[in-house]
């Protein structure tokens, strides 16, 4: 964008976005949907001249209610923008585990499910086998993982009574 100068502002007035907003989360994507709003703020010279749809979403209770009060001016503008009255048009009914069971096949958890059905299926794969390699890996596991590394390492385990402790470094035996 080339306005550095711009940084200082955008960070105020992102606070007081968050606060309009009625302090979403911020963590991805509410975070980037904040600092947009703040940098279109100071853009256009108007405090909520556009709103994003992504705002609108967040504003009109997709992503579920906010943990304080939204600014009701806010919320009125939210409400009467086209994004808000093409949500209206298009009732949208999300479909029941039953449902994604089908369309995904049985025998995954409803979490599995739920990620298969809001993420691109290769990063749900790629989620599930680490979990499966994390899940195969015993302790040679670890110990033959943590010799390969470059620096120095050790573990210390200690359950019911017992303990066991390893130290090594790459090429060191376990």
């Amino acid at each position: 964008m080339g306005r550095a100068d711009l940084v200082p502002k955008i960070t105020e007035e992102a606070v007081r976005v968050r606060e309009d907003m009625g302090w979403p989360i911020v963590v991805t994507p509410f975070a980037q949907y904040i600092v947009a709003q703040a940098s279109m703020n100071l853009l256009t010279g108007e405090r909520y001249a556009r709103l994003s749809d992504e705002v609108i979403d967040l504003l009109l209770g997709e992503f579920g209610s906010m943990p304080g009060a939204a600014n009701q001016e806010l919320l009125d503008r939210a409400a009467q923008s086209p994004r808000a009255r093409q949500r209206r048009g298009a009732a949208r009914e999300e479909p029941t585990l039953d449902e994604l069971r089908a369309r995904f096949g049985g025998g995954q958890s409803d979490e599995d499910l739920l990620l298969r059905a809001t993420m691109p299926a290769e990063q749900v794969d790629q989620m599930a086998a680490r979990r499966e390699r994390a899940r195969d890996g015993g302790l040679t596991d670890l110990l033959e993982a943590l010799s390969a590394q470059d620096k120095p390492w050790s573990i210390s385990l200690r359950a019911r009574g017992g303990a066991f402790s390893a130290s090594g470094a790459k090429g060191a035996g376990a």
